[in-house]
């Protein structure tokens, strides 16, 4: 999926790369930590029910804003669960997120699987979209689209 957001890319990045505000955003996670900074780095994610969720640092890139991971251990029902984060520049006041997996369905139907996994990502961005708008003003949210534009969302 991807989102077109009112913020300029770099101010995007540093919300959702590896060891940015995950906490803000990032669904049902209301704990973060991040061991390491290089490929085989984990951060643990603990969940608002209690569960915890495991990413593995697969990639990071020097020359774009983006990065790979994998989850090692959580309570999502898929397996082989591989994901990037990826953001685009659109000039200076808008960049797109993009946030794509690949997976296998554990205990679910494919479709059922992608449903979770979309519902999950469309959680995310609905939250990333209101932290924005909240960040309105300098360094924040800028003119063009508007901090309470709501983002566009592509599967």
């Amino acid at each position: 999926m991807k989102a077109l957001l009112p913020v300029s890319a770099p101010r995007l990045w540093s919300l959702v790369r590896w060891d940015g505000r995950l906490l803000d955003w990032y669904p049902d996670a209301v704990d973060l930590r991040v061991h390491g900074l290089h490929k085989g780095a984990h951060r643990h994610l603990h969940l608002r029910n209690g569960a915890t969720l495991v990413h593995q640092l697969e990639h990071a890139s020097r020359i774009e804003d983006a990065y790979t991971y994998s989850v090692v251990d959580g309570p999502y029902p898929v397996a082989d669960y591989l994901a990037q984060i990826r953001v685009l520049p659109h000039g200076d006041d808008r960049a797109t997120l993009v946030w794509t997996a690949n997976f296998r369905p554990a205990g679910l139907s494919e479709g059922e699987a992608e449903s979770f996994i979309q519902t999950l990502y469309r959680s995310g961005f609905d939250t990333l979209s209101t932290l924005l708008a909240g960040l309105a003003g300098p360094g924040g949210a800028t003119t063009g689209a508007g901090p309470h534009t709501a983002p566009t969302l592509r599967p």
